[in-house]
């Protein structure tokens, strides 16, 4: 054959054939049990060939996909003017499919319906900034699914086509070549769903509660890294992810939209993914004063048997007043340990001093403040901490030591005070537990990394001894758990505005660690302009505890100390969700008193919130503080219905609140399962399915 003959076939072959890419199964995201976070659904999706489109077949194609998409003819004009195979759209519906299928056959020889796979999150908001989402080519936007992005998606097929006279393409041709892509591989998580769910239902206790700006929850193991659960408010749904959740943002967003200015909605869509857990920065406040002990116990600069005197006030900074927080009614003589328990600023100014601005330093940079801790997701941030000894003057000195005039993200935080819990070790972060390949079952499992020793296991025992002080005697007592060492800090930082502190607005927070003789769980939540109340001991400690308190019912774990006078004291019940009638009728049984906090006090209003975490121990008369909501605002506990009959089944739910009601199987026999479970929260407006045993197998 002549060279220019071999040209032409050349480019006959080119021309005759079309080639579109298979993708590869993008792996499943897993929690350490195996429960699927992220999955992947079959897609309808609508092809494009407009390799060979001229005007006027692209102007019949545009005016009918157009009506039948509901598409404007300029979005559906920009896609086609690509000469080549494009994807119009996505996720099809059966009508669409139904409509597409009876357009002219002229438009038909142009287009074609693919079946794909797109990404599914069954949990819908749940670990949502943790696990990202996808985009239309199947690459991770944000989160574990931009982070691990080249191991989830594999690499992509190929399926090259001939196409017929006519420049259609020919999905059905049996001679087209095959070249098999290679799948992504699962990633097994250190998530744990179920203390995830304990997270998640905290997070919104605080919203009802508190009405924050925002809000983050970590829960950790301190002795590998692993993140058992990490969640944020406000949230977003992955499944649907530029819709927002909240109506301020959504006023927010349509503003925007009405300015038409791309580069700040683009800007409120990553405000609204972004993970604050690790890409918010703030002052810890006194959670920090766990570093200040840990430091001051180390060098023994501090023991059990110093003393200190706050008087409510630290004056001897050139124009810098300190005060206490109970100023107008000083702590006096302060041990160590009564320092901490009291959080006070006055005796940690003089902790700080007594360590000495080099110490400090040594400090900051061995508990990591300068260095991101490098977790598997996306966009840490650093905070900001004195890099030198340079950067330290009198007032620094002062503030550094009770955690303003330095900033963290949530996950610094946790990993530096995980280090002093865990026997002195500073461990990295990580989500990812193990990669599974699909192809080959091969299995790479994610080891610990530990960076290196900071403290003594001395010092950590002695700090650990401190945390539980505060929980029992201290500040944190709203953590407690009556059977169980629990430790904790809390803290309250007041925000900078226009360059200067102010009381209007703060930043509370909780550290908990459990137990206290050998911590295999953390905790740290920070609340972001809580409203109402606005400390640490109030709007997260009893978070905390009440996670704890779920943590030890879901791994029934047993007690960790005896207490004296455990036998006459009363366990609080778990009442959220009850209407205030039942719960005041559950606690009035149990000789304890109840107290509604806010306005709605209706008997068969929703109780939202108590102040007191479910399995904690209390004397008897004690009050027990309830915050309640309307019926139609609130969500109702499922009560423990199987193995009633489906008559006192149904006369229980509504006692409850529960009036939509739908009995499966028939309403002879007893009751088999709920769906939702028992126990769990549901909308009142939704509906509970009720089985019984007769058919109990019957799938539906």
């Amino acid at each position: 054959m002549t060279p220019a003959g071999d040209k032409y076939r050349k480019l006959s072959a080119k021309q005759s054939t079309n080639t579109i890419n298979i993708d590869a199964e993008r792996g499943k995201i897993l929690d350490t049990n195996g429960e699927t976070l992220a999955d992947n659904v079959v897609s309808n999706n609508l092809y494009v060939n407009a390799t060979y489109l001229n005007d006027q077949s692209k102007s019949n194609l545009i005016d009918s996909l157009g009506k039948t998409l509901s598409m404007k003819p300029e979005e559906l004009r920009k896609v086609l003017d690509k000469k080549k195979t494009v994807l119009v759209k996505p996720s099809l519906s059966k009508t669409e499919i139904e409509n597409i299928k009876k357009l002219p056959i002229s438009n038909q020889k142009f287009i074609s319906i693919v079946s794909e796979k797109k990404r599914y999150y069954p949990n819908k908001e749940m670990l949502a900034q943790v696990l990202g989402f996808t985009n239309v080519n199947n690459d991770g936007v944000v989160g574990l699914e931009s982070f691990y992005n080249a191991k989830l998606k594999g690499k992509p097929g190929k399926r090259i086509l001939n196409s017929s006279v006519n420049r259609s393409i020919d999905l059905s041709d049996d001679s087209s070549v095959i070249i098999n892509p290679e799948n992504g591989y699962d990633l097994k998580t250190t998530i744990d769903s179920t203390i995830q769910g304990f997270v998640e239902d905290s997070l919104k206790d605080i919203e009802n509660n508190f009405k924050p700006k925002s809000a983050t929850i970590i829960v950790m193991n301190p002795n590998n890294g692993d993140v058992l659960g990490m969640g944020s408010y406000p949230n977003f749904n992955p499944n649907d992810p530029k819709t927002p959740l909240l109506r301020d943002q959504i006023n927010e967003l349509n503003d925007l939209k009405k300015e038409n200015d791309d580069d700040k909605i683009s800007e409120f869509y990553f405000n609204m993914w972004e993970n604050k857990a690790t890409s918010w920065t703030y002052e810890p406040g006194s959670v920090f004063k766990t570093i200040t002990s840990a430091a001051a116990t180390e060098e023994h600069t501090a023991t059990q048997e110093s003393h200190y005197f706050c008087n409510g006030f630290i004056r001897d900074i050139p124009g810098v007043v300190i005060r206490c927080e109970r100023y107008w009614n000083p702590h006096g003589d302060e041990t160590f340990q009564e320092a901490f328990n009291n959080s006070c600023n006055i005796a940690y100014v003089n902790i700080g001093r007594d360590l000495g601005k080099a110490n400090i330093q040594k400090y900051v940079n061995g508990f990591g403040f300068n260095q991101k801790t490098d977790i598997d997701l996306p966009a840490e941030e650093l905070g900001i901490a004195p890099k030198s000894v340079k950067d330290i003057d009198a007032a620094r000195l002062a503030t550094l030591s009770y955690g303003h005039g330095i900033s963290a993200t949530p996950i610094r935080m946790i990993t530096a005070l995980n280090s002093i819990v865990n026997g002195g070790m500073l461990i990295e972060p990580h989500v990812a537990k193990e990669f599974i390949s699909k192809d080959t079952k091969k299995i790479e499992k994610v080891q610990p990394k530990v960076k290196r020793q900071i403290i003594s296991a001395q010092s950590s025992k002695q700090i650990n001894k401190m945390l539980q002080g505060v929980v029992d005697d201290g500040s944190g007592k709203k953590a407690s758990i009556q059977g169980f060492g629990i430790g904790g800090k809390t803290g309250t930082s007041i925000k900078i505005e226009d360059g200067k502190y102010t009381d209007d607005k703060t930043t509370a927070s909780f550290f908990g660690s459990f137990p206290t003789d050998h911590p295999e769980y953390t905790v740290l939540i920070v609340v972001d302009e809580p409203q109402r109340k606005n400390g640490g001991s109030a709007v997260c400690a009893p978070s905390a505890g009440k996670i704890f308190s779920r943590i030890i019912e879901y791994k029934r774990i047993n007690k960790t100390r005896l207490d004296a006078d455990d036998s006459d004291k009363v366990t609080v019940p778990e009442l959220e969700g009850l209407t205030l009638k039942l719960a005041v009728d559950k606690l009035n049984s149990l000789g304890l008193k109840s107290k509604v906090t806010n306005s709605n006090s209706n008997l068969n209003s929703i109780v939202n919130s108590q102040e007191t975490a479910a399995y904690s121990k209390v004397n008897k008369g004690d009050i027990i503080e309830l915050t309640t909501g309307s019926v139609e605002d609130s969500m109702i506990r499922i009560p423990e219905i199987v193995g009633f009959t489906v008559e006192d089944a149904v006369d229980t739910l509504e006692k409850y609140g529960i009036k939509n009601i739908e009995i499966k199987n028939g309403k002879k026999g007893k009751v088999v399962k709920t769906d939702p479970e028992e126990n769990k929260l549901m909308d009142p407006k939704s509906y509970i399915k009720i089985y019984t045993e007769q058919e109990k197998n019957t799938e539906e």
